[in-house]
């Protein structure tokens, strides 16, 4: 599913014609990348017992807003939005854990984490090699 899931999303992107709405689809690649490394890193530390519940949660929830925020216009692709969708729902499931305080829980949404991330890495390659 995960080898379907890009192709379908590299179809999609392979669509973006102008340079500009290239140049934008990446940067916002790049930016949600950033936020789910953010996520990710935040969710393992807080696993680990490094960082206080409330500073996890709170960076947890900032990056769910962001990634909405910056994936608002990128609805036009019907692989994208489930992509970003399925994003979301992953860190709301982490988001969850910290708040009940159960750190056994966020160990399955931070394996599929890393490969959501591993997604957009070989989107943003894609999107490099069309250049």
């Amino acid at each position: 599913m995960k080898k379907a899931l890009i192709a379908s999303l590299l179809l999609v992107l392979a669509g973006c014609s102008p340079s500009s709405s290239h140049d934008k689809l990446v940067k916002t690649l790049k930016t949600v990348q950033s936020w789910t490394a953010t996520a990710r890193m935040v969710g393992e530390t807080w696993q680990q017992g490094s960082i206080p519940d409330l500073y996890a949660q709170q960076t947890l929830e900032k990056s769910q807003q962001e990634i909405a925020k910056e994936t608002k216009d990128l609805t036009d692709s019907p692989a994208l939005p489930r992509q970003i969708y399925q994003l979301q729902q992953t860190l709301q499931q982490m988001t969850t854990a910290v708040k009940q305080h159960r750190k056994a829980e966020i160990a399955t949404p931070l394996v599929q984490l890393a490969t959501e991330q591993q997604q957009l890495e070989a989107l943003l390659k894609a999107q490099g090699d069309r250049l």
